[in-house]
């Protein structure tokens, strides 16, 4: 059982919407009336009210409604495959950007760099703070710095969803040194 309705809601509208038998678009929106009338969090249905109080308290900014409050989506981290997110090109490369994980992952972060696995992208942080925060959640934390100049000079592409989250395809090590 997730740890919270915000997990939950989030398992659903990134990874697995079929798990209850909800039908996801090209950009990862949902109906909200089909979500609440198939969701089930610790066993009891989920009110619009929670929904949208879920939204509106996320910290991490993950979910979007549209203008009608009809659909939800998660701004990124999708694994669905025909979701097709539109995302902002993100050029700022005078700053360094971060990375954070447990420090069990280290050694093979310096040896293959930072891989998607089965998400779409990897996921960035614009600070050493909020990386030291994703970083816990997976074990003791560990922060690396991505270089961002040398990597676009040398033509990788780098992205930022709605929430501010920094988005890329792979980070080679040679990119990369722990902070």
């Amino acid at each position: 059982m997730a740890k919270s309705l915000g997990v939950y809601m989030t398992y659903i509208l990134r990874h697995k919407p079929q798990d209850i038998g909800i039908a996801m678009d090209t950009q990862g929106w949902v109906s909200i009336q089909d979500f609440l009338e198939k969701a089930s969090y610790k066993n009891k249905p989920i009110t619009r009210d929670q929904l949208l109080a879920e939204v509106v308290e996320d910290e991490k900014g993950r979910f979007q409604l549209n203008a009608a409050q009809t659909r939800i989506r998660c701004v990124q981290g999708h694994s669905v495959e025909n979701v097709i997110m539109n995302l902002e090109p993100y050029t700022l490369i005078t700053d360094p950007v971060y990375h954070g994980t447990a420090e069990k992952n280290v050694a093979s972060i310096l040896a293959q760099g930072l891989l998607k696995g089965k998400r779409k992208h990897v996921h960035i942080s614009a600070n050493v703070a909020t990386a030291k925060q994703v970083g816990q959640r997976h074990g003791s934390p560990v922060v690396f710095e991505i270089d961002t100049y040398a990597m676009i000079t040398h033509g990788y592409k780098f992205y930022r969803a709605e929430n501010g989250v920094i988005l890329t395809d792979h980070v080679p090590s040679r990119y990369i040194k722990l902070v």
